[in-house]
């Protein structure tokens, strides 16, 4: 999984607000901070009091991308077989990589 702050930081370039106004407004640790800057998991309260400082949402300031290596969504692309193989035909195959349960365990 991938988590990226740039846009927290792109947010705060526009603002004109520093790292260390951010870290006094919303009352963070510098611990927090440094790990913002290493793009590393913080605690959601922590990007709750980030969010309320600067007026924005979630979405505003953390972007997520999942790993498909760790359990997400694979996706899997097979060229199809046809009479005559038309070259640009590729067959997408989507699945979830999750196991199932029986119902009742």
């Amino acid at each position: 999984m991938a988590i990226s702050y740039d846009k927290l930081w792109k947010l705060l370039i526009d603002k004109k607000i520093n790292k260390t106004d951010l870290r006094t407004a919303a009352a963070l640790s510098t611990n927090t901070l440094a790990k913002l800057g290493k793009n590393e998991i913080v605690d959601m309260q922590s990007l709750l009091k980030i969010c309320d400082s600067l007026n924005c949402s979630l979405s505003d300031i953390v972007e997520y991308t999942p790993d498909t290596k760790a359990g997400g969504i694979k996706v899997t692309v097979t060229h199809t077989e046809s009479e005559p193989p038309p070259p640009t035909v590729v067959k997408v195959v989507v699945s979830d990589t999750k196991t199932d349960t029986k119902a009742g365990e």
